[in-house]
């Protein structure tokens, strides 16, 4: 093919010393070998945390998202006066979310508290995404990614329920 252009362009054909590279393989593991040691740091500063201020060292009154019943004075405070999720707050996510974005069937049939029951932590990014008061929502969220990381991070959790709750976070 060499010899075509040279003969072509009337220059006398002389082989190049050089060869060009194409994108080389090294650097995908590369990239890969630095992200799985980023993964690892992230991971072991979570452990870390998770030492110094154990689960079971927490404030009691922290509502979460499986609890049914938070302290009366600390949800007063964070939270508002319940952290569970709301018909009204499933009937906007139905009509203004999942019209966007129809990822999860939820039947009309289906109530808030059923809902809380099979999936607390979806509950939870629901409410949170529903929640229009900007410094409550930022705690929900706060909660919520806490809660995230915690359950699949840390603890290597794996659920559909995790699963459409990062949904949920990630989209909006």
């Amino acid at each position: 093919m060499l010899h075509c252009r040279c003969h072509r362009l009337g220059k006398e054909c002389i082989p190049s010393a050089t060869v060009r590279k194409r994108g080389s393989r090294g650097t995908t593991a590369s990239k890969r070998a630095q992200l799985e040691d980023k993964l690892d740091d992230i991971v072991t500063l979570l452990r870390t945390q998770n030492i110094v201020q154990p689960v079971s060292s927490r404030d009691p009154s922290m509502p979460t998202p499986g609890s049914s019943n938070p302290s009366p004075h600390h949800s007063s405070i964070a939270y508002g006066n319940d952290i569970s999720i709301t018909e009204y707050d499933l009937a906007n996510f139905r009509d203004n979310y999942l019209r966007y974005f129809p990822f999860i069937l939820l039947p009309a049939n289906i109530t808030a508290e059923h809902l809380q029951l099979g999936k607390p932590v979806l509950c939870l990014a629901i409410h949170t995404i529903c929640t229009k008061a900007v410094p409550r929502q930022t705690l929900l969220s706060t909660l919520l990614r806490e809660t995230l990381a915690s359950k699949i991070i840390v603890s290597g959790e794996r659920s559909i329920d995790l699963l459409l709750s990062l949904i949920v976070c990630i989209t909006w």
